[in-house]
């Protein structure tokens, strides 16, 4: 999983562009939940917009990568689900600005399923597809760890098949804005 993020309580240090004044154990913490027990994520500067110091921070989180593929079903360990969305939505809510990426917006995905749908045996991602908006500021360049960082704006469309009965069609921006786009019964014939 990779996040872009620009933590709350140090704004002052990131618009100067100070991301060492920041201290490593609150980064940490901020990802402790989130992380497995014996991975310490390392996060990076990012400056967006050369010249103007709007820096953000990046972290990569290998235990969490590849969360469901396309063709893949889940038929078991929906709370662990559950629970790791909560762990995204706590993040997201320490955050001035964030960008997730398609792995962590499929747990807030299929968190909303879980929401509507009290009796799910196994989900099925069956729809996946990203667009770029363009965006008012740019990384200017290329990155040599992840295309993810090149990324400023974009839109992720996901779909899922519910106990092979419904369809969830879901739009989702970077920042977490998850919304149902369309929920329809699957007519088998």
């Amino acid at each position: 999983m990779e996040i872009r993020f620009r933590p709350k309580e140090h704004l002052d240090a990131l618009n100067s562009g100070e991301l060492d004044s920041i201290p490593q154990n609150y980064l940490n913490n901020l990802f402790r939940e989130i992380c497995s027990s014996e991975e310490t994520p390392k996060f990076k500067a990012v400056d967006y917009a050369a010249g103007a110091d709007y820096i953000w921070i990046y972290a990569a989180l290998a235990g969490i990568a590849h969360v469901i593929a396309l063709g893949e079903q889940i038929n078991n360990g929906f709370e662990g689900w559950a629970k790791l969305a909560k762990k995204i939505i706590k993040l997201i809510n320490k955050t001035d600005a964030i960008a997730l990426d398609k792995d962590a917006l499929s747990v807030l995905c299929i968190n909303k399923i879980l929401e509507f749908q009290p009796e799910i045996h196994d989900i099925k991602k069956i729809v996946e597809y990203e667009t770029e908006v363009p965006a008012a500021y740019s990384y200017g360049g290329e990155c040599e760890y992840s295309k993810f960082i090149e990324k400023a704006q974009v839109y992720y469309i996901q779909g899922y098949e519910i106990n092979s009965k419904q369809l969830f069609l879901f739009g989702a921006r970077e920042n977490g804005d998850v919304e149902i786009l369309k929920q329809v019964d699957i007519v088998k014939y």
